[in-house]
């Protein structure tokens, strides 16, 4: 790899000189902390190739897997923000343990449709739920939707739609592929509606471990992804995975060869100009992550989708109220040392000024996620 290096300065405080792959050590105002995360350096902008950046943000783990600092420029060239230096190898393995946040049994129902419980109210809710999906997106109906069912389904679709946005346009016998499947929560969710899912994991071992779970196919590693034919899925979806791989236009290429003409893209990403991610930088939850190497605002996700191939497609932002809760809490934990509990009634309406208020940042276009929505025309 040679000898590369990184100088860089932010908010006064001195990064330092870091070599990537070796033992460095960072100079800060508290006096030297040796850190022994492997690393690699980036010569140049992953996206334009641009060798001049300036620092945006210095973060912390907020999920504590770590305590060592990273930064994260932005291209001076394309405004790509990206993490440089990044962890690699071993690294990558301490960062994303059995305890990371969205393999958690807890996150399931982050992707759950149809509600395990069956009271009355709960079985109205999931009839109103099928005959949305069946009247907007041709998911097949278990009986004949009446006029009145229809007229319901129509006044609660904008609701629904809104909650469960991962879901593509049904294909009879369609073939999907998630890309970063995790735990195989959302594949389990494809499979039940009729799809017939296959996942796609980093890591040949979890992937294995997750297959034998789910019982769905699980491909093991991006290479196994290449030998897949050409135009094989109906669908392809990835859900807050592509800041998390070093080649994000290689993915995005590997994704539409696969997908078949016409075949649907469905994606999302954190955004980097949100609201919430511009008021509480460092903390906010989709920034304080080393885990993320890559910070994508709408113009920098578009251009990577333009130099993958994709032409027909559609971005928009989403909000995610509960990234300020998370995102205030991790400041009041770095900040202050510890977050105070507060009376119920205070955190309810904490809740709900923060849904609020991020539906309408969202309607502004600084939603807390960026939401692709593309089809392969060529």
């Amino acid at each position: 790899m040679g000898k590369r290096w990184l100088r860089a300065r932010f908010m006064g405080v001195p990064i330092g000189v870091i070599r990537a792959g070796t033992t460095s050590l960072i100079v800060t105002e508290s006096g030297p902390k040796r850190q022994s995360m492997e690393r690699e350096v980036l010569s140049g902008c992953p996206l334009c190739q641009a060798r001049r950046a300036v620092p945006w943000a210095t973060i912390r783990d907020y999920q504590k897997a770590t305590d060592e600092t990273f930064t994260i420029v932005r291209c001076a060239g394309c405004g790509l923000i990206f993490l440089n230096p990044r962890p690699r190898g071993s690294a990558l393995k301490q960062l994303y343990g059995s305890d990371y946040g969205p393999y958690a049994e807890d996150a399931r129902e982050n992707f759950r449709i149809f509600n395990p419980a069956q009271s009355v109210f709960d079985r109205w809710k999931d009839r109103v739920k099928r005959d949305v999906l069946a009247c907007a997106l041709g998911y097949a109906s278990p009986d004949r939707l009446s006029r009145r069912r229809r007229l319901a389904a129509r006044c609660f679709r904008r609701r629904v739609l809104r909650v469960h946005y991962r879901l593509p346009r049904w294909v009879p016998e369609g073939r999907v592929l998630e890309i970063g499947c995790g735990p195989g929560y959302f594949l389990t969710v494809l499979r039940d509606l009729g799809w017939q899912p296959t996942g796609l994991e980093w890591d040949a071992e979890f992937a294995r471990r997750v297959s034998r779970e789910t019982g769905i196919r699980v491909l093991e590693t991006p290479e196994s992804l290449e030998a897949v034919p050409d135009e094989t899925f109906d669908a392809v979806v990835l859900w807050h995975v592509l800041e998390h791989v070093p080649d994000p236009v290689g993915t995005m290429r590997e994704a539409r060869r696969v997908l078949k003409r016409r075949g649907e893209l469905r994606m999302e990403v954190p955004n980097a100009l949100s609201l919430s991610a511009t008021l509480l930088k460092p903390y906010s939850a989709g920034i304080a992550e080393p885990r993320h190497f890559f910070h994508f605002s709408p113009r920098t996700l578009a251009l990577v989708l333009r130099a993958a191939g994709w032409t027909d497609f559609h971005i928009r932002t989403i909000p995610k109220g509960n990234w300020w809760a998370s995102g205030l809490r991790h400041r009041g934990e770095v900040v202050r040392g510890h977050v105070p509990e507060r009376p119920w009634f205070e955190r309810r309406l904490a809740r709900s000024a923060f849904r609020v208020g991020s539906r309408i940042a969202a309607g502004f276009g600084l939603g807390e996620s960026l939401l692709v929505s593309a089809t392969r025309t060529g």
